[in-house]
């Protein structure tokens, strides 16, 4: 039997265990502890799809948010698929979330299976999106991208601790750059530049990859013009030759 329950509003946990939902969409206020997560792996112990949206709580200390991430660690490791986005909003707790997001990648999808789909969509805000045998998880900041240096860190942070070590099937990058938007068409170059160095940096370290670069095309968006350049690694199949008999 397949049920889905959407809860806007903080879960209530004295409700007994329900065994006929196995599909769930939850989206999370930013008062969550871990408690909550705890409670919906203890209440839906036949759980087999789970959709999650999750804003950070800004005074969210490190330690509550590596508990909060177990949680989720925990209840992931025995679902189907999942669907998780994490929200947050100020570059601090990016940083503090992406060191839980690459703890849950290590628990849950492992560094042997070459299969991961990686998306890092970038303008002023920053989206990293893992996918992983039809399951995804997000982590978006938003309005963190307003200098050359923070680019930098984070790009750095996603190829060596993301990218490199589960070298996954393939990579895909897109830069949108708001060509009317003041003060941003001067870090435009800077960033794309930033971009392709680090990717061309990395590709040597994951074996059998290759970068393909997409120059940038010309889209509209409201107010804006936006050029949108894109940058994609890919997994090289290599066929071995057939010999033939001796």
């Amino acid at each position: 039997m397949s049920n889905t329950k959407i809860f806007n509003n903080p879960i209530n946990n004295k409700t007994k265990p329900d065994s006929t939902v196995e599909v769930l969409e939850v989206s999370i206020p930013k008062q969550c502890p871990a408690s909550s997560i705890q409670y919906l792996k203890a209440k839906f112990p036949a759980l087999k799809t789970l959709k999650l949206d999750y804003l950070v709580e800004g005074n969210q200390t490190k330690q509550q948010s590596a508990i909060w991430w177990q949680h989720i660690v925990d209840l992931c490791g025995h679902i189907q698929d999942y669907n998780i986005t994490i929200f947050a909003q100020n570059y601090i707790d990016y940083l503090l979330e992406f060191d839980n997001y690459v703890n849950f990648l290590q628990n849950i999808v492992g560094k042997a299976e070459r299969k991961a789909l990686i998306y890092l969509d970038i303008t002023d805000s920053f989206n990293l999106k893992i996918e992983y045998n039809g399951s995804k998880i997000v982590l978006f900041g938003s309005n963190i991208v307003d200098s050359e240096g923070r680019l930098e860190s984070l790009l750095k942070q996603v190829s060596e601790r993301a990218m490199i070590p589960f070298t996954p099937k393939s990579v895909e990058i897109i830069y949108r750059h708001k060509q009317n938007k003041p003060n941003e068409s001067k870090f435009a170059k800077v960033y794309s530049d930033l971009i392709r160095t680090l990717l061309t940096s990395t590709v040597p370290l994951m074996n059998d990859m290759r970068l393909d670069y997409q120059p940038p095309t010309k889209t509209g968006s409201g107010p804006y013009d936006i050029l949108v350049e894109g940058w994609t690694i890919e997994q090289i199949t290599r066929v071995k030759p057939d010999i033939g008999p001796n």
